[in-house]
């Protein structure tokens, strides 16, 4: 065999693959956007992990050595990341880094052939050519933006009044005229909401409307209609085009921010956790499978009823998936078992059985508690419904019951239960637990200055900066007006101190723009540790105590004097 036609065919190979890869790694550059925006969404590191270990071993096998290091690379950053035993901005921008150099020599493959496998001259020239009909691709750095707002509105006075509101409230926005050009600007944009006019979509949209929607569910893009029609008929359209929300025109500008703030507020919160107790794997797989297409959530299969208490406890989740037909126990009784422990007293239950149905209807075994059946001929649409109805409704209830409106973290009622209840169980365990309070300085003077709505918006920014660098075991809550506390788990009092520390210095930095001016805010904090206070109040105290301390010695500081 003729060893020039396996060079020539590898470096078809190689060609065509820089071609597709171009596409993959465009993809990549969203999900890194997507996740800047919100860093505890675990489903893209891990979708972002499994495109870096196929790109690797792809490269790899093409003799493409520097595109499979790079990938390789990026593949151990994604593993770092669920790890969450360092803040992600750093490794997220040594990822865009790495992605940068890909995407260069991915656009230039005539660059990486000659140091990967020495071609000749002629294929040099081909791979040129080839490069010549590449996809360009703008190189920019992966940045941690404000979620952005897009819109579509008739009326240029309210588009005009909406977005004034949005900027000031630190968000970015971007208007368009119709749908040609919402498709043309996605590609390079990553929304958080989208406003659009319910009037110009058909009944059963097809060709660029689903397409346009089925790209705007994978990016968890919450969208918002609005319509001249105000009846029943309207509604249920908005609802079965996948609308997060609805408003008639003429708009109410006050009501359509207040919805647009919770839905930013519910998109930065963790993915819903769903709890599956099935002793059967199969089925187990497939009702996990059915709630990852219905919405972006974590799953925990526990195939073990004696288990389910124990697993629920950790989980903490917002929904149960049970089998009534368990390896020793029936699941209604598992469900009352759950219920029975504080923390899960109002958990919903969803029962379902291999038993064929007497019925088209589910029945009902508890208030809460429907079952269905695995052989009802509408057993996926059964379920999809269910949820459909159940999470909405469990999410809604669980941020009334336990989270603060404008931030979105825990209350301060239910922050002292938590904390009560890991102290016990780092004192069972012999762990390590770290208490923060954290004051934003001089936030009285920003009031009074410029008003208590950019205030409001100060104190949400350090709830986002909280939320999105911490780990997801880490305990964040509003105790005050400006004021915060956080639990941290599993680290010493200086690494504890160190993050603290790192996290102020972010924020300190952090521009906060209104009209006609930018401004700076710091924050101080004050550590205390267990065992060292063994008791909730105590842990409070000395914290609260080492919080005065830094404020006296000059704020903009941190304490953790025992």
């Amino acid at each position: 065999m003729n060893p020039s036609a396996l060079t020539i065919d590898l470096n078809d190979l190689q060609a065509e693959f820089n071609c597709r890869v171009q596409h993959k790694l465009q993809e990549v550059q969203q999900l890194l956007l997507h996740f800047s925006q919100n860093q505890n969404a675990d489903d893209i590191v891990l979708h972002l992990h499994s495109i870096f270990l196929a790109l690797a071993n792809t490269s790899k096998s093409l003799g493409l050595e520097k595109h499979s290091k790079l990938a390789h690379d990026m593949g151990s950053l994604a593993s770092s990341l669920l790890i969450r035993n360092e803040l992600p901005e750093p490794i997220v921008d040594k990822m865009g880094s790495l992605l940068n150099q890909l995407m260069r020599i991915a656009n230039h493959p005539e660059v990486t052939a000659t140091s990967d496998t020495n071609p000749t001259n002629a294929t040099n020239s081909k791979n040129h050519a080839t490069t010549e009909r590449l996809i360009e691709i703008t190189h920019q750095p992966i940045l941690l933006t404000q979620p952005l707002i897009m819109l579509q509105m008739t009326a240029d006075k309210d588009a005009q009044e909406l977005t004034s509101r949005f900027q000031q409230q630190g968000y970015q926005t971007q208007r368009f005229t119709s749908i040609d050009m919402l498709i043309d600007l996605l590609p390079s944009l990553s929304p958080s909401v989208i406003l659009l006019d319910l009037d110009i979509f058909p009944e059963q949209p097809s060709g660029e409307f689903s397409v346009l929607l089925e790209d705007l569910r994978k990016r968890y893009c919450a969208i918002v209609f609005l319509s001249s029609d105000d009846h029943f008929g309207a509604r249920l359209k908005s609802v079965r085009l996948q609308g997060a929300s609805f408003f008639a025109k003429p708009a109410d500008i006050t009501a359509i921010n207040k919805r647009v703030n919770e839905l930013l507020l519910n998109r930065t919160s963790s993915p819903t956790r769903i709890l599956i107790i099935e002793p059967r794997r199969h089925q187990s797989e497939l009702l996990k499978q059915q709630c990852l297409k219905m919405c972006r959530c974590d799953v925990l299969e526990v195939n073990a009823y004696y288990e389910s208490l124990t697993r629920a406890i950790e989980f903490k989740p917002d929904l149960a998936i049970i089998a009534t037909d368990q390896d020793g126990a029936h699941g209604k009784d598992v469900a009352t078992i759950l219920k029975q422990y504080d923390s899960l007293m109002h958990l919903p239950c969803l029962m379902v059985s291999s038993h064929k149905a007497n019925s088209l209807t589910p029945k009902i075994v508890q208030d809460d508690a429907p079952i269905l059946h695995y052989e009802h001929p509408n057993f996926i649409n059964n379920l999809l419904r269910s949820l459909q109805e159940i999470i909405p409704i469990q999410r809604h209830l669980h941020e009334q019951l336990f989270f603060d409106s404008l931030t979105g973290v825990l209350l301060e009622n239910k922050f002292t239960e938590q904390l009560e209840a890991m102290i016990s169980s780092a004192k069972r365990y012999g762990a390590l637990l770290n208490c923060v309070i954290i004051d934003i300085d001089h936030l009285n003077q920003v009031n009074r200055q410029y008003g208590f709505w950019v205030g409001d918006r100060v104190i949400r920014q350090l709830a986002n900066t909280l939320t999105k660098r911490l780990r997801r075991s880490d305990l964040i809550a509003r105790i005050g007006g400006n004021k915060f506390a956080v639990i941290m788990p599993n680290t010493t009092i200086n690494n504890a101190g160190k993050v603290i520390g790192t996290l102020k210095d972010n924020f300190g930095v952090l521009p906060h723009i209104t009209v006609g001016n930018t401004f700076y805010c710091s924050f101080s904090a004050g550590l205390s540790s267990f065992p060292q206070f063994e008791s909730a109040a105590d842990l409070l105290k000395q914290a609260e105590k080492n919080l005065a301390a830094a404020k006296n010695e000059g704020r903009n500081r941190i304490s953790n004097s025992p």
